[in-house]
């Protein structure tokens, strides 16, 4: 891909270079990439991330998100640990979803996110 944020280390390389206090990241994790990666990169980047992309693809799939809830614990795990509330944004397998199905959606990701509040660190 080439860009800025191709890795957590460049991205977090360009934070530090820029040193500018409204400079934050949207966070998301890499679907080229394997879990153990995404959640150093989510360690590392944490501070600096203002909303979450929430997805569960692989690198030439979309997957349910609920396939992901595992993952998705664990990332958002880290990000409580700063103490911030960033905002999700969230894309789902079917890009044309009834409004149940965002309900739906909408309720796992909620309950995903109460879920990592109430579990030990």
């Amino acid at each position: 891909m080439n860009t800025i944020t191709d890795c957590w280390q460049s991205a977090k390389s360009f934070l530090s270079e820029v040193s500018h206090p409204r400079l934050k990241m949207y966070w998301q994790p890499n679907q080229m990439r394997d879990f153990s990666y995404n959640l150093s990169a989510a360690e590392q980047l944490a501070d600096d991330t203002v909303n979450i992309h929430v997805f569960h693809w692989g690198s030439e799939e979309r997957y349910p998100l609920a396939e992901g809830e595992a993952d998705w614990k664990q990332y958002l795990q880290v990000f409580q640990k700063t103490g911030k509330d960033e905002s999700m944004s969230m894309s789902t397998k079917s890009t044309t979803l009834s409004k149940d199905k965002r309900n739906h959606c909408g309720k796992a990701l909620f309950c995903v996110r109460l879920a990592t509040q109430d579990d030990p660190p």
